[in-house]
């Protein structure tokens, strides 16, 4: 009885591990969507340059820094499902870690200059998480990878 009980339990958060996978690539791609014509808008204008918020082309530019809070916005949705847990880190890493950790060094600066203005220190802070915990998974990731080839390097015929 105890093992049904245990093989049922198991197979039920094996299947709630494989739709909370499953629901991460859905909604990254979702945000994916959204942010894309936001982040195209702001690197049509700065590249991948870090924005300094004393530049004119930010400054005097109102639409862009409505397209820059709004892009911040759609990243504080994701981050906060990421840190929560209802998302699942390693996927959302492997799917755009690289890309969201870029975006958030281009930004910083804005976010800083939001959260002084908004005088809101937590202002974003979800996504500053995401990318400390991105380049923390990042670290795992490639420890597991150099793990896994020292294995390999063991147990191949040429080091028997």
């Amino acid at each position: 009885m105890l093992a049904g009980i245990f093989l049922a339990l198991k197979s039920f958060l094996a299947d709630h591990e494989r739709r909370r996978k499953q629901a991460t690539i859905e909604f990254t791609h979702k945000i994916m969507l959204l942010r894309q014509p936001l982040l195209r808008q702001i690197e049509h204008i700065f590249k991948k340059d870090v924005i300094n918020v004393s530049d004119s082309r930010y400054a005097n530019d109102v639409d862009l820094q409505w397209s820059i809070r709004d892009f911040l916005s759609i990243m504080e949705r994701m981050a906060t499902g990421v840190n929560i847990g209802v998302y699942d880190l390693n996927v959302y890493t492997l799917i755009t870690g690289t890309a969201t950790i870029n975006t958030y060094k281009m930004l910083s600066p804005v976010i800083d200059y939001a959260r002084h203005s908004d005088n809101n220190p937590n202002l974003y802070i979800q996504y500053e998480n995401l990318v400390g915990n991105i380049k923390l998974e990042k670290e795992r990731i490639a420890k597991a990878k150099r793990a896994q080839k020292d294995e390999e390097m063991r147990h191949s015929p040429s080091h028997s």
